[in-house]
């Protein structure tokens, strides 16, 4: 095997995360997902070095032997980010739909245990949102974290905001991380404050968004929303609550917490942005401080991609690989991390 640590990465995506823990000096033999879009880009920016297109829950331990050459134990880093629509903050408040783990594409936690189990990989990796952590999830989860600790992994859970890396967003994901056969000293960690040594403080939207929104033919970034007028009544910073009675507003437009709380979000240019959506309604920010939707180039920039990265596929596909991914400099923290106190 190369003497660079080694890892492979299921349900990847466009490669947020991938891509951090690349620049922290992991070496990704393969990257898997489903959406053939993403794994394009993922494939683009030379991430991994090979894509495959499958469903991770049909993979076996002999598909990574006959394929990448992988024994068990060869593997250093499993990384996964398994699919967040049935944890998200949206489902649960859908009505007569499963949710968390009574989803079944929650079924990719079950194949991560098993995977686990057959390569034996020093460390695992995954993310998600916050909400997997949920009261209704708690007891499947616990069982998941259950089995890793089975398996000789000390497992560790917390909450990281993307802002605290640099990042210009606030951006809230839940990150599990097991490592195997730790010494007794290791396993009293605080993961949170061990990774809080690799922050910095957040740019500001004014900062990487200079020079324009360098807008793609595709993309039109007047709103076209039928509240569009309004946007311009509210500050950057606000969101609809500044149109309502409590705040004083001469002619109230929206009654108090009616409407989800990015309905008519406007940045405010020298604070953090808050989560990029993958998927925004026509009046679901966050907006331009210039009372106009943000260019996916920028939404890129916020996401703490940089510059150089080349997200493909049509307007809305590339919001979607953006609004799902984890921002790299997370990822490149969380890997500087594991190399220097797991890794020799």
């Amino acid at each position: 095997m190369d003497s660079k640590a080694v890892a492979v990465s299921l349900c990847c995506g466009a490669g947020g995360l991938d891509y951090g823990l690349n620049q922290a000096g992991f070496r990704f033999l393969v990257g898997v997902a489903t959406d053939a879009d993403a794994l394009a880009t993922y494939q683009r920016n030379s991430i991994a070095d090979s894509v495959y297109v499958e469903d991770v829950c049909n993979l076996t331990a002999s598909w990574f032997r006959r394929e990448l050459g992988l024994a068990r134990g060869d593997l250093d880093l499993l990384v996964s980010g398994p699919p967040c629509q049935p944890f998200s903050k949206s489902r649960f408040w859908v009505r007569n739909k499963p949710k968390g783990f009574a989803d079944t594409r929650s079924l990719v936690f079950s194949r991560l245990l098993s995977l686990a189990r057959s390569l034996h990989p020093r460390a695992i990796l995954l993310e998600n949102v916050p909400m997997l952590g949920a009261a209704y999830n708690k007891h499947a989860l616990e069982q998941f974290c259950d089995g890793l600790c089975q398996q000789r992994y000390t497992v560790w859970q917390t909450v990281l905001n993307a802002s605290n890396f640099g990042v210009p967003q606030h951006r809230r994901r839940l990150f599990i991380l097991a490592v195997r056969n730790l010494r007794p000293q290791e396993e009293t960690t605080d993961l949170e404050q061990a990774l809080r040594r690799y922050g910095r403080p957040a740019w500001t939207p004014r900062k990487v968004l200079h020079g324009g929104p360098r807008q793609r033919g595709d993309e039109d970034l007047t709103i076209r929303s039928k509240w569009a007028n309004l946007l311009q009544e509210i500050p950057p910073g606000e969101n609809y609550l500044h149109l309502t009675k409590e705040r004083g507003h001469p002619r109230p437009q929206f009654q108090w917490r009616s409407k989800y709380w990015n309905f008519l979000l406007k940045l405010h240019p020298d604070r953090p942005s808050w989560t990029i959506q993958s998927s925004p309604g026509p009046a679901t920010g966050p907006f331009h401080w210039e009372n106009r939707r943000l260019s996916t180039f920028e939404c890129q920039l916020l996401q703490g991609f940089p510059r150089s990265f080349v997200f493909l596929g049509n307007r809305v596909k590339r919001q979607r690989q953006i609004g799902n991914a984890v921002p790299p400099p997370v990822g490149r923290a969380i890997g500087a991390y594991l190399l220097s106190e797991f890794f020799d």
